[in-house]
């Protein structure tokens, strides 16, 4: 696909509608989950609460198959799950940067008199939980990012450089 094409076809929405359908959505979802008086960790109201959280994705997916063609589309998803996008490396650096961070916090603690961690993460049912984490970690990264960076990044960095669209779209 020829980067003349995609600036053609990835114009057509605006990421001002993107954001506004996105926050609109998740905001009515979360104040009637909220209205509702009930607890949303386990109630019918727990769907409103994933389906507001989820509300990037899904207004991106949507609103992806409104604007774009069919080659388009494709591209989106391979985007999407294509592994040789990011280099082994940034993979390696990824899976230990957690476990560094973690025994980092835990040495500064020792070091500044603390009684660094309990290892109570370790105990069977907390180490299953914990191998879990990766898992959540991944499942979360679809719940918003194909909105934020499969969709209006994309058309944000038409109008500004990478890194003016990323601050944007962080803040």
């Amino acid at each position: 696909m020829t980067q003349q094409y995609m600036i053609n076809t990835r114009r057509r929405i605006s990421p001002w509608l993107f954001l506004g359908l996105t926050y609109g959505l998740s905001w009515l979802l979360w104040t009637l989950a909220a209205l509702s008086g009930q607890d949303v960790t386990w109630s019918p109201w727990t769907i409103a609460y994933v389906l507001g959280a989820a509300s990037p994705s899904i207004v991106g997916i949507i609103l992806t198959y409104i604007s774009e063609d069919q080659d388009s589309r494709r591209d989106f998803w391979r985007r999407t799950f294509d592994l040789h996008r990011i280099r082994w490396s940034a993979y390696a650096f990824i899976a230990l940067v957690f476990p560094l961070v973690f025994g980092m916090a835990i040495l500064v603690d020792r070091l500044t008199g603390g009684s660094g961690a309990e290892f109570a993460a370790l105990r069977p049912l907390n180490l299953l939980a914990l191998m879990g984490t990766p898992v959540i970690m991944l499942l979360n990264g679809f719940v918003e990012e194909l909105g934020w960076r499969g969709f209006v990044l994309d058309r944000l960095q038409f109008r500004w450089n990478a890194l003016h669209s990323g601050i944007f779209l962080g803040l």
